[in-house]
C-alpha cells in the first residue's frame, strides 16, 4: 500500500486564523478510497513541522504533495519542499493549489516542484499514484505538468467530475481540537470547514475563478449536502451544535438548490449553525422575504458579502456587477430579515484615488449605522494575482509581475502594491486600513472593560474623521498602533511610511 504525505504551509508570517485544510482533506479522501495511506501535515498547527515530516519520511512515501496559494504560503511551500528533498531525494515533490495551477511552467522552472497538478486534484491524483507505481505512463495522468528533457509538458485536463461522487471527508485525520480557536469573526469558533460547490460564474476582475474554474460553477446536490450534514451532526455528538464554516466561492449561485437545502434542514432533527455563506449583493436582491426568513430559521448565522469598494467607479472597473445603491438596499433588506451580513472590502485597485478610498470608508460606516447586525472586515489590500483580468490590464499599462516563484511570495492580499500610486499618496491607503480596523466594535466583545472603553473612543473619533473625509492626515496612528499591540494576536499591525 502506497503512502502519501500532504503538506499545508502557513498562510501568514505572524498570525492567522485557522480552519481545516479542506483541499488536502478532499485529496486524502480520494487517495484513501484508492487504497493509499495518507499523512497530512499542517504547518499552522504542527509546531515543529520538520520533526513531524521527518516521521512521515520514515514511511517511504510515494510522493510529497504541497498546496499553495499566491502570497506568503509560497515561502513555506518552497522551504518544506527543499527540506523534504534533502531527506528523501528520490521522492517526487508535487505541487498543487491555485498558484501553481495558474503558473505551472514558472513553478516548475524556478521552483522545487517535480510535478504540478493543475486545477482540481481529485481525479489526477488517483492516476498519478498508478503512474508513480509504474502501472501507467506519466502522459496518461490528466491535468498535470512536468519536466521531461528540460521541457515542460502539459497533459490535457480531466473532464469535470460529479461532486456527489466524492468520498466522505476524513475530518478524523486531523486533531480537530487544534482548529477553530483563532477565528475571523465572533461566533465561528469550533466550526468545521465545509464545501458544497466549486467555482463561480461571475466576472470579478481581481478573482482567480475566471481561469482556475473557467467561470464554471458545480455543486453537490441538495440531497448530498443534507446527507453529509446529517453525518457531521452525528460526529459532533448529542447536545453539541454542528457548526459549519462554508468555503464555497458562491453558495447562492442556484437559489432553487438553496431552497431545497433549507427545506431539508427545517424538516430534519438537526439544526446546524452555518457561517461564511458566500453571497452576492445582486443575488440577495432577488430573494424574497420568505426565503430570507427560511435561511435564518435553518441556521444560516452569517452571510459573507464581498462589497470591495464604496465607489461606483471602482465597482464598475472591477466588474462587480452591482452599484452602491444596491449595496445599501441589500443591507436594509438583511436588517429587516434579522440576518447577519459580514461585508468585506478591498483597497489599492489600479486607478483608485484617495477619494475612492474615502468613499469606501464612508460606506463601511453607513452600513454599520444602518444595520447594527452587520460586521465590517478590515480593509484588505489588492494584489495582482495571476490568472486575473486586472493583472492583464496592468501588463498592458507596463507593470511587470514577478517572473520567479519565490518573488510571488511578496504578493500577499494584504500587501499594498505601492508603485501603482504616487509615493506621496500611499499613506492614505495605509491610514484607511488602520482606520477600518477600528470601525466595528464587535471585535472587542471578548476584551476587558478598559480595552472596550478605548475601542469605543477610537471608533467614535475615527467615524467622525471618516465622515469628514480626514484620512490623509492621521497623527493618532501612533496611539492606535499601541492600542492594537494590546489586543490578542490575529490582527496585522501596519505603520504609515514617514
Amino acid at each position: 500500500m502506497s503512502h502519501i504525505v500532504l503538506f499545508f504551509p502557513r498562510t501568514d508570517p505572524r498570525s492567522e486564523w485557522v480552519v481545516q485544510p479542506l483541499s488536502l482533506l478532499h485529496l486524502a479522501a480520494v487517495l484513501k478510497d484508492s487504497g493509499c495511506s495518507v499523512s497530512i501535515v499542517d504547518a499552522r498547527i504542527a509546531g515543529d513541522w520538520k520533526e513531524v515530516l521527518a516521521q512521515a519520511v520514515k514511511m517511504e512515501p510515494l510522493f510529497f504533495g504541497v498546496s499553495s496559494m499566491t502570497g506568503h504560503q509560497i515561502s513555506g511551500a518552497i522551504e518544506a519542499s527543499e527540506w523534504f528533498r534533502t531527506q528523501a531525494p528520490k521522492v517526487p515533490v508535487v505541487w498543487g493549489g491555485v498558484h501553481p495551477s495558474l503558473l505551472p511552467e514558472e513553478t516548475l522552472l524556478t521552483g522545487p516542484a517535480d510535478l504540478v497538478v493543475r486545477g482540481e486534484g481529485e481525479i489526477p491524483v488517483r492516476v498519478l499514484v498508478r503512474a508513480l507505481e509504474g502501472q501507467v505512463e506519466m502522459r496518461e495522468v490528466p491535468g498535470i505538468s512536468y519536466l521531461e528533457g528540460g521541457k515542460v509538458l502539459h497533459n490535457p485536463e480531466p473532464e469535470p467530475f460529479d461532486l456527489d461522487r466524492l468520498p466522505a471527508i476524513p475530518y478524523g485525520m486531523l486533531p480537530l481540537e487544534q482548529y477553530g480557536h483563532r477565528t475571523p469573526w465572533p461566533g465561528t469558533a469550533g466550526s468545521l470547514a465545509y464545501l458544497t460547490s466549486k467555482g463561480c460564474p461571475f466576472f470579478c476582475a481581481y478573482c482567480y475563478n475566471q481561469t482556475f474554474y473557467h467561470r464554471k460553477w458545480r455543486a453537490k446536490s441538495a440531497h448530498k449536502v443534507l446527507a453529509e450534514m446529517s453525518e457531521l451532526a452525528g460526529m459532533a455528538g448529542r447536545g453539541n451544535p454542528l457548526k459549519l464554516f462554508l468555503l464555497d466561492d458562491n453558495f447562492f449561485a442556484d437559489l432553487q438548490r438553496v431552497e431545497k437545502i433549507v427545506e431539508g434542514i427545517l424538516s430534519s432533527p438537526f439544526r446546524p449553525e452555518i457561517y461564511n455563506a458566500n453571497c452576492r449583493v445582486d443575488t440577495l436582491l432577488r430573494m424574497d422575504s420568505s426565503l430570507l426568513e427560511s435561511l435564518r430559521q435553518a441556521g444560516i448565522k452569517q452571510l459573507f458579502i464581498g462589497v470591495e469598494s464604496g465607489s461606483d467607479r471602482i465597482l464598475q472597473s472591477i466588474r462587480k456587477g452591482f452599484s452602491l445603491k444596491m449595496v445599501l438596499e441589500a443591507n436594509r433588506k438583511l436588517k429587516q430579515a434579522s440576518l447577519e451580513p459580514v461585508y468585506s472590502f478591498m483597497a489599492g485597485f489600479p486607478g483608485e484615488t484617495p477619494r475612492d478610498v474615502k468613499d469606501t470608508l464612508r460606506l463601511m460606516v453607513r452600513l454599520l449605522e444602518q444595520n447594527p447586525r452587520a460586521t465590517i472586515t478590515e480593509l484588505s489590500f489588492y494584489s495582482p494575482f495571476p490568472g486575473t483580468a486586472l493583472l492583464e490590464r496592468l501588463r498592458e499599462r507596463g507593470w511587470q509581475p514577478p517572473s520567479r516563484l519565490e518573488a510571488w511570495a511578496e504578493m500577499s492580499y494584504n500587501q499594498l502594491v505601492e508603485d501603482l500610486f504616487p509615493a506621496g499618496k500611499v499613506p492614505v491607503w495605509v491610514h484607511a486600513k488602520l482606520m477600518s480596523s477600528q470601525l466595528d466594535l464587535k471585535y472587542t466583545q471578548r476584551q476587558g472593560w478598559l480595552k472596550k472603553l478605548l475601542a469605543r473612543l477610537l471608533a467614535w473619533e475615527i467615524r467622525w474623521r471618516v465622515k469628514a473625509g480626514m484620512v490623509g492626515f492621521f497623527p493618532e496612528k501612533t496611539f492606535l498602533n499601541k492600542y492594537r499591540s494590546m489586543r490578542p494576536s490575529g490582527r496585522r499591525r501596519l505603520r504609515a511610511r514617514p
